[in-house]
């Protein structure tokens, strides 16, 4: 009884073994063909082995059977499953062989695959943080053009507002300008019109100064301005150079003319001896009276009607030109006439001809002697009579006319001078 379970165990222990290697086969072919065959032939080649494997076990069972009938020794039988189960775990390690042989590749392959997904997704998450950064980076670069945009916009609106300050106060510099402009003009105009040996006060010169250096007057009226200046100053020479520039400047000018003469009649008068000053101020009247011939011809009686100024066919702008020219001519002839009469006292005086000399100098008025004050005291010709009582009372008088001709031309200075109304 206990050798018969013996042989059962035996049997099972058998029919396991069988199994396994009759199924390692199987899986191991249709893993194979799976790579070759489509679906379909992989089902029916396992349907086939199968069968086979059914038949093939039924084939055992027979044999199990008849080995069980016929009472096979117990030896026999053991070693026959020794020798299957032998068999079969060689077939089992063979098939475990052929499957890591066939599967290690891939395997690795599979494995070298993963490591470069990773490295991969490594990369991808690199320039993910990469996009990121150029994100924030872009972000702040928008935030910084934002306000650079506004800060911009707050200079623009400041520049605007500087802008607009700067025109506006170029606009009152401008209107300011063109009102010390007018000032200037307004002073050029009165003074030119004034009579010559009126002079000009102190208050308008600083005024001229003022606006010349500030440069508000354009190139003629700065001639002009110069040119009273020198006038005022008694600087003949430059007068007349800057009353020549403005003649050149804008061709016949009788305005610059008359100044051009006064400026040649003050020299004369200054240098009784110099007779070219006399000459150049007498041409220059000329010029200016050839401007107006119906005018001078009147005034000079070289007709019998009486013609006014309305009835003058001339610009009415100039008839104070003429006006003060007929007066400069008169000064002229005087001083003509009063520089041969000095000049026969000085040629008197010089021979020693003193009563000659002294009945010349005493038949002029004081008023002319006046003008030539200082000659009187310092004209070596002179020095034979100069400590002369009755030439001492000459130069005294005629000093004290030049002082009362000078106060007078003060006077008229402060009545021009506009009142302080502060």
């Amino acid at each position: 009884m206990q050798q018969k379970s013996d042989t059962n165990r035996f049997m099972l222990l058998f029919y396991l073994v069988l199994i396994l290697s009759i199924s390692f086969p199987s899986l191991t072919y249709a893993n194979k063909n799976s790579t070759e065959i489509d679906e379909k032939q992989q089902i029916h080649a396992l349907a086939e082995n199968a069968t086979h494997t059914s038949q093939q076990l039924k084939q055992l069972q027979h044999i199990t059977q008849d080995i069980i009938d016929n009472n096979i020794q117990e030896y026999t039988l053991v070693t026959t499953f020794r020798i299957l189960a032998g068999f079969t775990l060689i077939l089992l390690l063979s098939t475990l062989y052929i499957l890591t042989q066939k599967y290690t590749p891939l395997f690795k392959t599979y494995k070298a695959s993963i490591e470069q997904l990773k490295n991969q997704q490594k990369q991808h998450d690199v320039e993910i943080d990469k996009l990121k950064q150029q994100l924030q980076q872009a972000e702040t670069t928008t935030k910084t053009m934002q306000q650079q945009i506004t800060d911009t916009d707050t200079t623009t609106h400041n520049t605007t507002q500087q802008l607009q300050k700067h025109v506006q106060a170029l606009r009152d510099a401008q209107q300011f300008t063109k009102d010390q402009v007018a000032i200037a003009r307004d002073i050029l105009q009165k003074h030119l019109k004034s009579p010559l040996e009126q002079g000009i006060p102190e208050l308008d010169i600083t005024t001229l100064k003022s606006l010349l250096n500030e440069g508000h007057l354009d190139f003629q009226d700065a001639l002009k301005a110069k040119a009273l200046i020198a006038e005022h100053q008694q600087k003949w020479p430059h007068a007349l150079q800057l009353w020549d520039t403005l003649l050149l400047e804008t061709g016949d000018n009788n305005e610059a003319l008359l100044h051009i003469g006064y400026a040649h009649y003050k020299q004369a008068a200054d240098n009784s001896k110099n007779q070219h000053h006399l000459d150049k101020a007498v041409s220059i009247y000329d010029r200016i009276m050839v401007s107006a011939p119906e005018y001078f011809e009147d005034a000079y009686g070289y007709d019998d009607q009486t013609v006014g100024p309305e009835a003058i066919n001339t610009n009415s702008e100039e008839l104070w030109i003429y006006q003060q020219l007929e007066e400069l001519i008169i000064k002229t002839d005087e001083l003509r006439n009063y520089q041969s009469i000095l000049n026969i006292a000085c040629k008197y005086a010089a021979e020693g001809q003193l009563e000659d000399a002294r009945d010349c100098l005493e038949q002029v008025s004081s008023v002319y002697h006046a003008a030539s004050c200082k000659q009187l005291q310092k004209d070596t010709d002179l020095d034979a009579i100069r400590k002369l009582d009755w030439f001492q009372d000459i130069i005294k008088e005629a000093c004290m006319v030049n002082q009362v001709q000078k106060a007078e031309v003060e006077q008229s200075f402060h009545k021009q001078a506009p009142k302080n109304t502060s």
